[in-house]
C-alpha cells in the first residue's frame, strides 16, 4: 500500500466494515496482523497508520505503512496546540471529578450523621419521656414512705402506749402482791 491510497479513512474508529476489516487483514513479513495506531507526534498529529507489533524491538520486520496523505504545515502547528487545550481541559475535569467524588463522599457521611443525629434525638426524647415517668414514680414512692412513716410513728406510739399499760398493769399487780 502506498501513501495516499483509496482507505478513505482517518483512525481505527471509521463507520466502513470493508476499509476497516481490510486494515487487519494485512501481514506484516513476521506473519502478525498490521496494528492501526494514530499518531499524536507533534509532526503527524491525528494521522493513522498501520506497522509491525514488533516495531521498536529487534525483531521487528520493517513494514511501516502511513494509511493517511501527510497534514499541511498549517495543521501541523494549530493541531498540537489544540491537544494541549484539550489535554489541560481533561486534566481540569479529571480534578472536578475527583472533587465530586469527594463531595459526594462528604455528603453521603453528612447523611448517615443526619440520620444519627434523628436517631439520637429521638431516644433524647424516648429518655425525657422515661425521665418524667421516673420523677413522678418516684414522687408517688415519696408519698408512700412519708405515709409509711406516719403509719409507723402511730404504731410505735400505740406500742408504746400499750408498753405503758403493760407496765403499770405489770406495776399495779406487783404492788397487790406486795401488800397482801
Amino acid at each position: 500500500m502506498s501513501k495516499g491510497s483509496n482507505y478513505g479513512c482517518r483512525s481505527s474508529s471509521t463507520t466502513s466494515s470493508d476499509a476497516h476489516s481490510t486494515f487487519y487483514t494485512i501481514n506484516c513479513k513476521c506473519g502478525f496482523r498490521l496494528s492501526v495506531i494514530t499518531s499524536w507526534t507533534p509532526d503527524n498529529p491525528g494521522r493513522t497508520y498501520q506497522v509491525c507489533p514488533n516495531y521498536g524491538k529487534s525483531t521487528y520486520c520493517g513494514v511501516f505503512k502511513w494509511l493517511d496523505p501527510e497534514i499541511c504545515g498549517r495543521s501541523k502547528m494549530i493541531i498540537p496546540g489544540l491537544l494541549r487545550r484539550v489535554n489541560k481541559l481533561e486534566g481540569e475535569l479529571a480534578c472536578l471529578k475527583e472533587k465530586e467524588a469527594i463531595l459526594n463522599q462528604v455528603e453521603g457521611e453528612v447523611a448517615c450523621y443526619k440520620e444519627k443525629e434523628e436517631k439520637l434525638n429521638k431516644l433524647e426524647g424516648e429518655l425525657a419521656k422515661k425521665r418524667r415517668i421516673i420523677q413522678k414514680r418516684a414522687k408517688k414512692l415519696e408519698g408512700l414512705i412519708a405515709m409509711y412513716n406516719k403509719r409507723m410513728k402511730l404504731q410505735v406510739g400505740v406500742f408504746m402506749v400499750i408498753l405503758l399499760f403493760i407496765v403499770i398493769y405489770v406495776m399495779k399487780i406487783g404492788i397487790e402482791r406486795g401488800s397482801m
